[in-house]
């Protein structure tokens, strides 16, 4: 997926290498634990929420 951005993320301001950190930190098993076992999530909404994070 970040591959084909060349150097710089669809956002100005935003480089890839930034893009990427900012995905990890999306992914986090952590942050999906927080959400499904803590807030009562399904992993499907979880899956959606991360996927419009990466998106956008």
């Amino acid at each position: 997926m970040f591959s084909t951005w060349g150097k710089n993320a669809p956002h100005p301001g935003l480089n890839v290498a930034e893009a990427v950190d900012i995905y990890a930190g999306l992914c986090n098993v952590d942050v999906y634990r927080t959400f499904v076992d803590e807030r009562g999530w399904s992993p499907d909404r979880v899956e959606e929420w991360v996927g419009r994070g990466a998106r956008t």
